[in-house]
């Protein structure tokens, strides 16, 4: 078990962690746009994931432990992070808010739960193709929208449509069984967190 903890095949998905654990950080600094342009790195690194663990020669058991490390993470990433982020920039001391914060941002939880199983499951199966958004879209359309001016305090409604999407029985295409859709998925990444990383720095 040692030795697939340090498999070099795993390695784009624990940089995608660091990354969203390097965004918790800068959610307490308050710092909004570094926050989603580390999102969408995390993203990017998820998009090539699996074709970099492929370079590698791997037992079965890494294989497909690094399946499970991929469904895990991308929960971990794309719905437990920008939930807890985004309740931690928006913090409030109204009390007839927090009630709402707590329900959509445990529903945006539970949907990204049930999302993440639910895909695995079709994935066994062989069946092509996503139904519902994928957590990683899901968190980069959250990313994408923190462009909107003060959106802060109606981030829980944010989190409210985006578990639905996720979990809605809608079937969208794989972005890697599509050249001009993956390359299209790729530049939505690079837009997205350029533009971030460019409010925060300039």
């Amino acid at each position: 078990m040692i030795k697939l903890l340090f498999s070099i095949s795993n390695l784009l998905s624990y940089l995608s962690l660091a990354l969203a654990l390097l965004s918790v950080y800068f959610a307490c600094q308050n710092e909004i746009n570094i926050m989603a342009g580390l999102w969408g790195l995390s993203a990017l690194l998820d998009s090539f994931d699996g074709k970099f663990a492929s370079l590698f020669k791997r037992s079965q058991i890494a294989k497909k432990l690094g399946m499970e490390l991929d469904s895990l993470l991308d929960f971990l990433v794309f719905a437990w992070t920008p939930a807890f982020c985004l309740s931690i920039m928006a913090f409030t001391t109204d009390y007839t808010m927090q009630l709402p914060w707590f329900i959509c941002g445990l529903f945006y939880l539970i949907a990204g739960i049930i999302r993440t199983g639910y895909f695995n499951i079709l994935n066994r199966r062989g069946v092509e193709g996503f139904t519902g958004m994928p957590t990683a879209a899901t968190g980069l359309i959250i990313s994408a929208l923190l462009f909107i001016p003060d959106i802060l305090p109606y981030t829980w409604l944010l989190l409210f449509f985006a578990g639905w999407l996720m979990i809605l029985p809608f079937k969208l295409p794989k972005p890697s069984q599509n050249i001009y859709l993956f390359i299209s998925w790729i530049a939505a990444i690079l837009a997205v967190s350029l533009g971030h990383f460019t409010l925060y720095f300039f």
